[in-house]
């Protein structure tokens, strides 16, 4: 008994807080403010795919070396080539 005269109660509280709501949205006005939420949601996703598509580009575009790293890697393959010639003669 005093299981369901706990949940009559809070039905009750739920619909006088529900009529004393100053709610003046009307449909169109929610259909509106939905649309809004789903264009910020679409730009949002756009700009992540974006960034994500930069990210990836970035990772394929070569960085340039400078000298000292090409002459670095010039001695590198000369020194395993002659490390070959050395082993297979």
């Amino acid at each position: 008994m005093k299981h369901n005269f706990f949940v009559v109660f809070i039905v009750i509280l739920i619909l006088i807080s529900l009529i004393t709501c100053n709610s003046n949205l009307n449909r169109a006005e929610i259909d509106r403010r939905a649309r809004q939420v789903q264009e910020e949601i679409r730009k949002k996703e756009e700009k992540a795919k974006r960034k994500t598509q930069e990210a990836i580009k970035q990772t394929f575009i070569e960085i340039p070396e400078d000298e000292v790293t090409k002459q670095a890697k010039e001695k590198r393959k000369k020194q395993l080539l002659n490390e070959i010639l050395r082993i297979n003669p």
